[in-house]
């Protein structure tokens, strides 16, 4: 991990329709950090990684990432400029192998130059999706659809990956698996900013964590200073010290 800041969220506004989701979020990450974000349900988690790489349009606000603005940009051409987002509930091509569903994770013109030793790097990280290369991705497990949503995010080479619930509905043993992983990813120089259910998973995980409520951040900081904090408690659990 160094000093230089990778990712600078500055207050952010997002809408859905009417309804504001999001008021004024600002955060940031450092390369080679993990930072978690965590929250309870609604809280505006996902709406913000969402306008990280374009899919949620923003009504204010800025988001840099290597001193550019995302803001406006489509997501495209936000992935051509190394950011992934392995979203919630994996949203893999159930009629569609696992290796065709690592392929569609490197359409961009950069990626698909390094489709093949990127498919390498996957399989070395995910053996089973080797042995399963062929087969539907609706047939795979829970645990392994989540290994082929995560491998698919690797395709485009980012040096940011942004994942949403990665732990979702998973047995225990799955999730440490894949938490081990994600730690083999960021070591190998991926800065990694994701959503996590499992608030002592987050912190156990992460260098730094937000802590979101009701579209807005209430608290950050280092994993350590904010395991006994109430304000954890209150925003995630809803419950009070």
């Amino acid at each position: 991990m160094t000093d230089e800041t990778i990712l600078t969220v500055e207050n952010l506004d997002a809408y859905y329709g009417s309804f504001q989701a999001l008021f004024g979020v600002s955060l940031d990450v450092k390369k080679g950090e993990i930072v978690s974000l965590i929250g309870a349900n609604g809280a505006g988690k996902t709406t913000t990684l969402s306008c990280v790489t374009g899919l949620v349009r923003p009504a204010a606000g800025s988001i840099m990432y290597k001193g550019k603005d995302l803001s406006k940009l489509p997501t495209h051409e936000i992935i051509n400029m190394g950011v992934s987002q392995v979203p919630e509930g994996r949203g893999i091509f159930p009629l569609l192998s696992v290796r065709e569903n690592l392929y569609l994770g490197a359409y961009t013109k950069r990626s698909r130059l390094g489709r093949d030793k990127m498919i390498e790097r996957v399989y070395e990280l995910f053996p089973i999706l080797s042995e399963r290369q062929n087969q539907m991705g609706g047939s795979l497990s829970g645990g392994e659809q989540q290994m082929l949503a995560i491998g698919r995010g690797l395709m485009s080479d980012p040096e940011l990956m942004l994942m949403d619930e990665v732990s979702l509905g998973l047995a225990p043993i799955v999730i440490d698996r894949i938490y081990k992983t994600i730690e083999k990813i960021n070591s190998g120089g991926v800065t990694i900013l994701f959503v996590e259910q499992n608030v002592r998973r987050s912190l156990q995980e992460s260098d730094r964590s937000y802590v979101m409520k009701q579209g807005r951040i209430t608290l950050h900081g280092t994993a350590d200073t904010l395991k006994e904090e109430a304000e954890i408690k209150k925003a995630y659990f809803g419950l009070e010290a």
